[in-house]
């Protein structure tokens, strides 16, 4: 599960790249094909960690964006990596 969560978090942080711009958790839902509950913990985790943050617009729309400060290099596979690691 762990590893999944990694990889989910992976997808996400390219579909950032790719669209490079703030994203709704619908748009997040319907580019992956990932189950949700596994968005949702991996976008948990990325916020947990710094890769992402999370704003409301309009009273629904969760919207998250990648840090200026973010670098996506090596960012993916550490996701999967760090994740792992935790599960022990």
């Amino acid at each position: 599960m762990i590893t999944q969560i990694g990889l989910a978090a992976g997808e996400i942080l390219n579909l950032f790249e790719q669209r490079n711009r703030p994203l709704s958790m619908t748009e997040i839902k319907f580019y992956l094909d990932v189950p949700v509950d596994l968005i949702y913990m991996a976008v948990g985790w990325l916020v947990r960690e710094g890769y992402v943050r999370m704003t409301v617009k309009d009273d629904e729309s969760y919207l998250f964006s990648v840090p200026e400060e973010a670098s996506f290099s090596g960012a993916v596979g550490g996701v999967a990596y760090a994740l792992q690691d935790q599960d022990g």
